[in-house]
């Protein structure tokens, strides 16, 4: 018997030729398995790396961990923020609040649009800490302190709105009192300059 190992023995049995066709049909298959066996190694590599980076954008914009308090508004956040904070496996903490409001931009030709997207309210200087959406700005800047909005390119285009337009912003609690007083208050939010 011979000193091979017996998958080694029966590979070389049959890929050695006892006729020349039988040699070509080895060497395509041999090669057909190969290249098939290369494809799916490519392919998997890439969609590796794909559903990745995808992770990694979509927690960039949403953190790993949420904590609400549903249908109403959490009064002792800071106490929570500390508690959750003080764990040594955390690295930032944030508040934020998200809410359903009216949009209506205000163009100089008159021809307003009218939206209802979801905002996010957030601190800008924690929002760096958790997040990619300071990097992920395309047209402006990430400047959010006092009156200043960031619209997503979607909101943006569906509304037609450019870098420091002027957007009207009411919240349904701000819809109450705009009712209340016949659409006379709200409140006008410029869209920061670049």
């Amino acid at each position: 018997m011979s000193g091979l190992p017996f998958e080694l023995l029966l590979a070389l049995r049959y890929l050695r030729p006892k006729r020349t066709f039988v040699s070509v049909i080895t060497l395509i298959s041999v090669l057909g398995v190969t290249m098939g066996v290369a494809v799916l190694i490519i392919v998997i590599s890439v969609m590796s790396g794909f559903d990745q980076h995808l992770r990694q954008v979509i927690l960039g914009f949403n953190t790993h961990l949420k904590i609400v308090q549903p249908h109403q508004t959490m009064k002792d956040y800071a106490r929570i923020m500390r508690l959750v904070a003080s764990n040594r496996n955390v690295q930032a903490v944030a508040p934020f609040v998200l809410g359903q409001v009216l949009v209506e931009t205000e163009p100089p030709d008159g021809q307003g649009q009218v939206g209802a997207p979801w905002v996010r309210g957030l601190d800008p200087r924690m929002e760096t800490n958790i997040s990619v959406l300071p990097k992920s700005i395309v047209d402006g800047k990430f400047d959010v302190h006092d009156r200043g909005l960031l619209v997503g390119a979607e909101l943006a285009h569906n509304l037609n709105l450019a870098v420091g337009d002027l957007l009207m912003i009411y919240s349904p609690s701000d819809l109450r009192k705009w009712r209340e007083s016949g659409g006379k208050e709200g409140g006008k939010v410029p869209v920061p300059p670049r």
